[in-house]
């Protein structure tokens, strides 16, 4: 390592940092931008380069991914904040949740567009339409469903639809290209496509195209039987696609049953 001498100029990007010194020591020169970094935030990304240097001189031979960064108080902090350990609920699906939430408060409001609102009642109502014309098409347990639709009343309506009649719920973006929701067609291969006002600019061969206005409109409005696991799948999501083909990711009922749990631990006021 060759010391060389420092100097004083303009920070040219958010965060600068120049080291400089001599055989006495190792000094640093920090610049930032104001209005992206405070002084306690950049104070304590030099306390971790620190932290790191230190190590570095006292365990020459550790290597670089186990030099620590926090201090044993950060660390216990970060411990606290992922202490998330929760017990699966098997005896409970997404789809018996919201139903207990529509025997609670049958006439409060549960969701809100341009078109109005609904309350849990009457989106339980359409919900179960929705799963009893999913069930005649075919869709049980871990049947793939792709819902094409923009936010709306009705699309949460068939989000718990396909949860009712044990479906897993393909989310199709009305925004993405058409390719890329080719690819996610080909790939999803799912029985049935649920869609708003508009169907998808992609080709469905095999593939069963439902509106769910259509659905809303006829079939019964009683709750559904559906037997159910934690480990039942209940969402495919893929990612973006923008490094290659999009991957699916497959989100079981406990998981999802989970974080719906931990929302309504940590979000919803301690009254309700």
């Amino acid at each position: 390592m060759e010391l060389l001498p420092g100097s004083e100029q303009s920070a040219k990007c958010a965060l600068d940092v120049q080291f400089y010194g001599d055989a006495q020591g190792l000094s640093a020169i920090v610049e930032y931008a104001a209005d992206v970094f405070d002084e306690a935030t950049v104070r304590r990304l030099l306390q971790h380069h620190q932290r790191v240097l230190q190590h570095m001189v006292s365990y020459p031979q550790q290597p670089l991914s186990a030099l620590p960064l926090l201090t044993a108080e950060e660390r216990q902090l970060i411990a606290q904040c992922n202490h998330t350990a929760r017990e699966v609920d098997d005896a409970l699906s997404v789809a018996a949740l919201f139903e207990q939430q529509v025997q609670a408060a049958p006439h409060a409001c549960a969701c809100m567009d341009e078109q109005g609102a609904l309350s849990y009642a009457e989106l339980n109502a359409r919900a179960n339409r929705i799963a009893h014309a999913l069930q005649e098409r075919g869709v049980g347990a871990e049947v793939r469903v792709g819902l094409y639709m923009p936010r709306s009343c009705d699309f949460i309506a068939a989000m718990l639809g396909i949860f009712k009649a044990g479906g897993v719920y393909v989310p199709l973006d009305t925004n993405a290209p058409p390719a890329y929701l080719q690819r996610l067609i080909d790939d999803a291969q799912p029985r049935v496509v649920m869609h708003g006002a508009h169907r998808p600019e992609a080709a469905c061969p095999g593939i069963e195209l439902l509106a769910v206005a259509q659905a809303v409109s006829q079939g019964s409005q009683t709750n559904l039987s559906v037997p159910w696991r934690a480990q039942q799948l209940a969402m495919l999501a893929y990612t973006s696609g923008s490094t290659g083909q999009p991957k699916g990711v497959l989100v079981p009922h406990g998981q999802l049953l989970n974080l719906l749990r931990s929302m309504q631990a940590r979000l919803l006021p301690r009254s309700r």
